[in-house]
């Protein structure tokens, strides 16, 4: 066999055998192109997967803190109106100690106590209201006590067991709690 034709064989062959490499290197290319990008939409499923988990959770976390920092502000501008009406009652009070009404006040007070705790009640009193009460006729005991530095009176039933606070601390703390009860749900609905 001539020389050629050797050559041109080893030739052909090794063509061959380049385009089987190049075949199976293409197939093994192809494969891990695959498998890379396979690969890469899981990373980014997964990352979107966690991109959303963490994303809703930061989303709670900030509802969450501004739900709070709503419900402090409330809170501070409940406080804030609950001063201002105790300061504007304050002024209030005093003319009230000061006037006629008081005396009825204290005159309803002790009746309706009376008739609720019954004869042989004790009416405890600051030594000012004392001199007001002394005016009406009840069949009641009355010891000085400083009961509140505001005014008012506390009936106990002549055994003890029994004590009606009509404090004016007493009446006022009861309706603030109620107004503060009735601003609360009209605020935070």
């Amino acid at each position: 066999m001539p020389l050629e034709q050797i050559l041109k064989e080893i030739e052909e062959e090794t063509k061959k055998q380049e385009e089987e490499i190049l075949k199976e290197a293409n197939s093994q290319a192809e494969q891990i192109l695959k498998e890379a990008e396979l690969k890469a939409q899981k990373i980014i499923e997964d990352s979107k997967k966690k991109a959303k988990i963490d994303g809703d959770k930061l989303k709670r976390q900030m509802i969450s803190a501004a739900m709070l920092e709503n419900r402090n502000k409330y809170e501070r501008e409940i406080e804030l109106i609950q001063e201002n009406i105790l300061m504007s009652l304050n002024k209030k009070l005093q003319e009230f100690i000061n006037s006629e009404e008081y005396d009825k006040f204290l005159h309803d007070r002790i009746q309706k106590g009376w008739e609720t705790l019954g004869p042989g009640s004790i009416v405890y009193a600051n030594q000012r209201d004392i001199e007001r009460i002394k005016k009406f006729s009840f069949p009641l005991n009355v010891i000085r006590k400083e009961v509140d530095p505001l005014g008012g009176i506390i009936i106990t039933s002549a055994d003890g067991k029994m004590e009606i606070d009509y404090t004016l601390s007493e009446i006022i703390r009861n309706r603030m709690e109620k107004l503060r009860k009735i601003m609360r749900d009209y605020i935070l609905g």
